[in-house]
């Protein structure tokens, strides 16, 4: 059994698959395969889009409003007598078969963000498979999802001789209850316009929190010791307290019992207030900051690892990075796209170790309602289908792949780079802080702290967007209206 869940060196079993792309707005169709692209509707029905498509992958580029087709599009494909199976309702994403033919259908943000024509999603797409390749051997293949696809390159160069157990299942359950990923807060102030508003963004920044990950023995204990001033792997379990004359941002995560109330998608708040004691689970990194800002606090509880880390990470990030700086080298858009590319591989590679969780859903005729898993909850969108769901067993790849600790390391690094950044900063000028970006209105450009020093490096920091007079956030929703508005008009770099 052990076996089944220890990740070693190796290739995930996969043959390469013909890949399609297909533009909603314009209407056309390109086959890897084809020179051209076929002229179809635009906005074209299911059934003609699938007519169309001879490829086993398709990637849907967004239409006018940024969506690629939802539920009524896979309901549509049941009412033709098609199976969908795998259906991931946040993404739209799903496998439709019939008969002999078979389609995985993603949207194109599985790895990339921006996308002037579907010719370039396939001279990109090509480019970046001989790219990888090239980096990683012949068993480098795009899959379908960016994080199958960073999954398989970390196999391929893993440490030769080094196996990775899965962490005893009591140690799982505290990590996948008590952390999360990055840190998403706004700080509401009383109305008023400022005349200009930067975003600051750390340059991949979860490239530069990944070295050395946990690995090895892993010890739970209750002893009140902050392990090498808090240099070694750890996760605490603290008692608190915001030092009395604090005036700056929270340094240590805390559960949000009124967000918990209100069933907000955040529940994870960074308490400032001076006086103020709490419980935190937090990682060794925002342990050592606090301890260096002067915060106090007794540990409840510890889980260490004593072992030196062999780095497992270590050749997939130093490759991909040797390819991030290739493409320097690559005109745009395609310089743009690979680096999109490779930034989604490593973020939804890493994001993929704290996947404890399969949902297994889909769409069938009510005709054939006896398809349905028995366990698994239903409901009938319409008189004619029928959509379920249910909690599925995690492959034994899966199981391998299921290293909580690594994601919730690297992402309690990425909050102390965060937080240690927001500390270089006026607190008044900080109006919110969300995973690897600083929006204030402060400009660091004018600032000689070294921190502010955009060397191109993975976890430097650069002026993203730039935009005049706006408002400041007074209600839950302006903070993203505000990113809408940067990201139709605001961009620096």
């Amino acid at each position: 059994m052990a076996e089944k869940t220890t990740l070693t060196r190796g290739a995930i079993p996969f043959q390469a698959r013909t890949v399609a792309w297909y533009d909603p707005i314009l209407g056309l169709v390109l086959d890897e395969r084809d020179e051209n692209p076929i002229q179809i509707s635009r906005h074209a029905s299911v059934i003609e889009v699938l007519k169309t498509v001879r490829a086993r992958m398709l990637y849907i580029l967004p239409d006018e409003n940024g969506h690629v087709p939802g539920r009524s599009w896979y309901t549509e494909c049941v009412q033709i007598g098609c199976s969908v199976d795998k259906y991931l309702a946040k993404v739209h994403a799903a496998t439709i078969s019939r008969g002999p033919k078979v389609i995985d259908v993603f949207p194109i943000g599985q790895y990339f963000d921006t996308v002037p024509s579907i010719e370039d999603c396939k001279k990109s797409w090509q480019l970046m498979g001989s790219l990888l390749r090239g980096a990683f051997g012949e068993h480098a293949v795009l899959m379908g999802t960016a994080a199958a696809t960073g999954q398989n390159l970390l196999r391929l160069a893993l440490p030769r001789g080094q196996a990775y157990q899965a962490l005893p299942k009591d140690i799982q359950e505290i990590l996948f209850h008590n952390f999360g990923q990055g840190r998403i807060e706004t700080f509401y102030r009383q109305a008023c316009t400022v005349p200009t508003l930067y975003e600051i963004d750390a340059t991949w920044m979860y490239a530069a929190c990944s070295r050395d990950v946990p690995t090895g023995e892993c010890i739970h204990d209750q002893e009140n010791t902050l392990i090498n001033e808090g240099k070694s792997p750890a996760f605490y379990r603290v008692v608190a307290m915001v030092p009395e004359t604090w005036n700056h941002v929270g340094l240590l995560p805390a559960y949000d019992e009124e967000a918990a109330r209100r069933n907000a998608d955040i529940k994870t708040c960074f308490p400032n207030t001076p006086g103020q004691a709490f419980e935190s689970w937090c990682t060794n990194s925002e342990l050592r900051l606090a301890y260096e800002s002067g915060w106090t606090f007794t540990i409840l509880e510890r889980i260490h690892f004593p072992q030196r880390s062999s780095d497992p990470l270590r050749l997939w990030l130093e490759r991909l990075k040797r390819l991030r700086e290739r493409c320097d080298f690559v005109d745009e858009p395609q310089r743009t796209m690979l680096r999109q590319a490779i930034r989604s591989i490593v973020l939804k590679a890493i994001g993929s170790f704290y996947r404890h969780i399969v949902v297994n859903d889909g769409y069938v005729p009510l005709a054939q309602s006896e398809q349905i898993p028995e366990l698994a909850e239903w409901e009938a969108i319409d008189e004619n289908t029928i959509y379920y769901r249910e909690e599925a067993d995690l492959t034994d790849r899966q199981q391998q792949m299921l290293q909580p600790h690594w994601a919730c390391w690297i992402w309690g690094n990425a909050r102390t780079r965060l937080a240690r950044a927001a500390l270089a900063l006026p607190f008044e000028s900080i109006m919110a802080l969300r995973t690897d970006g600083i929006w204030t209105t402060y400009d660091v450009g004018q600032d000689e702290n070294p921190i502010w020093q955009d060397t191109g490096k993975p976890g430097s920091w650069r002026k993203k967007y730039e935009l005049q007079n706006m408002a400041w956030p007074t209600k839950y929703g302006d903070m993203l209206n505000i990113i809408t508005t940067a990201k139709q008009s605001g961009r620096l770099a």
